[in-house]
């Protein structure tokens, strides 16, 4: 008690143990518990009760308590079991997620809009070589941590999903959205297609609309200027996977 705050801590992460071992525990202690009590009340009572009563309160109970335990140590994970529901989407799942086009990235990178926060998904190597603005490292092991996941319940971000394609980057937004946050972007094409029409855009190449002005406009601001910036990046360092321990008391 005199340790301080330590966070939220749960006990299977405490004794170092399988969340789905911990289930088949608990339940295990918690049928015994139930018998236990009811052979005390018989004592209190003065009561001659047999060892195991075979009633249908019992019998349900004890098959609830088996199922309940074996589906513990039975049943996929959640990581396991949306890492593989994810591995090949429906139109509806791509449907559903809110894209951010590579313009407005470039856009608020420009601007320095302090609301963008880029989760970036690519590897070590790609991340070096081109490092983003208020970017944060993260590996799909981070999506099913508690500390990590904090993040995108932070109010006011505008959280941008960034992997070198856009498969990726669509399955990671699913996990994200069925693991209960919905504020979250893709990319428009992926890290490589903001590289190719931003960075590396056409300025030779002439404007056939209005819109094309506009936009070729923008984009040979955004590509003589934005590199400058990147330049100055580093790589983002990896997300931090524990709470801090906060000094005082509770």
């Amino acid at each position: 008690y005199t340790a301080g705050f330590w966070g939220n801590p749960q006990i299977f992460e405490t004794l170092n143990m399988p969340k789905s071992l911990f289930v088949m525990l608990l339940t295990t202690v918690a049928l015994l518990a139930f018998w236990a009590v009811y052979h005390v009340e018989g004592r209190v009572n003065r009561e001659s009760r047999p060892v195991f009563r075979l009633s249908r309160v019992s019998i349900s109970m004890a098959l609830l308590g088996g199922m309940i335990a074996i589906s513990g140590v039975a049943l996929p994970s959640e990581k396991d079991y949306l890492l593989a529901t994810t591995e090949q989407l429906s139109e509806t799942d791509i449907s559903e997620l809110q894209v951010m086009s590579v313009d407005e990235f470039a856009f608020r990178l420009l601007d320095e809009d302090t609301r963008l926060r880029v989760f970036d998904f690519r590897s070590a190597e790609e991340m070096e070589r081109l490092p983003l603005p208020r970017a944060v490292a993260f590996t799909r092991d981070n999506l099913f941590e508690k500390d990590p996941m904090k993040l995108f319940r932070q109010y006011g971000k505008i959280n941008v999903i960034v992997a070198d394609d856009i498969e990726t980057q669509q399955r990671i937004a699913v996990i994200i959205t069925r693991l209960g946050h919905d504020n979250v972007r893709v990319l428009e094409g992926g890290a490589r297609h903001f590289e190719h029409e931003i960075l590396g855009f056409d300025t030779s190449r002439p404007p056939a609309s209005r819109h094309e002005i506009d936009t070729h406009r923008f984009r040979s601001r955004a590509s003589r200027d934005l590199p400058a910036i990147l330049a100055e990046q580093t790589a983002p360092p990896p997300v931090p996977r524990e709470s801090k321990r906060a000094a005082g008391g509770c």
